[in-house]
């Protein structure tokens, strides 16, 4: 954070500006400080596509949507989740879909809308298996699991969060993805304490 305010100090070009300021406000929402983090990625979608590079607009959308969840304002999520997946879906842009498809699915978890998570889920994990990358897998394997937990499904809980531990995603920090309490939840209403103590283990260490 502090190398991009040496950065934004300086007289950039303004499609440099939107960059940092993207990465700035990510770097905030990772660390939890979720007014900065609003305040960076709602001024770049102020700003606008035209202004920027079409993937920094994506991003920005996407992970204000997350900010917004984090901060309960749920259906604002939903809403800038799913505007941000239809700008890539409209321009075929696979690459970039996963994320938004995801943050999606996550809010309509949240908010109950089962059904309409579902759809996000299917398409970013249809995305995620045309991609084989590593980003879009996790993305959409932790909309599964949200959408397990939202349904009171603990055996789903546990399967998706198995399929998690496989794939290796807890060496990723959890203040960026958080996904190994809802699984522990799940390993304990499925009686597997001794597992869900050593994900607890790993949680305390970290």
């Amino acid at each position: 954070e502090r190398e991009m305010d040496e950065r934004l100090a300086q007289r950039l070009p303004p499609h440099a500006v939107l960059d940092t300021r993207t990465g700035r406000g990510v770097v905030r929402l990772w660390a939890n400080d979720l007014d900065g983090a609003r305040a960076d990625l709602e001024w770049v979608r102020r700003a606008g596509i035209e202004h920027g590079s079409f993937h920094t607009h994506v991003n920005a959308g996407a992970f204000l949507a997350q900010v917004l969840l984090r901060f309960g304002s749920v259906a604002a999520a939903v809403e800038t989740a799913e505007s941000t997946a239809a700008l890539t879906d409209d321009a075929d842009a696979v690459w970039l879909g996963p994320l938004p498809h995801c943050e999606a699915a996550f809010a309509q978890a949240a908010q109950g809308d089962l059904a309409g998570a579902r759809a996000h889920a299917e398409v970013a994990t249809a995305m995620a298996d045309a991609l084989t990358l590593a980003p879009g897998r996790l993305w959409s394997d932790m909309a599964w699991l949200r959408i397990a937990d939202a349904a009171a499904d603990d055996d789903e809980v546990v399967r998706v969060g198995d399929r998690m531990v496989a794939s290796g995603w807890g060496r990723i920090p959890e203040p960026i993805h958080h996904w190994r309490a809802t699984y522990v939840e799940g390993l304990v209403a499925t009686g597997r304490l001794d597992d869900a103590a050593t994900v607890v283990a790993e949680l305390e260490a970290e």
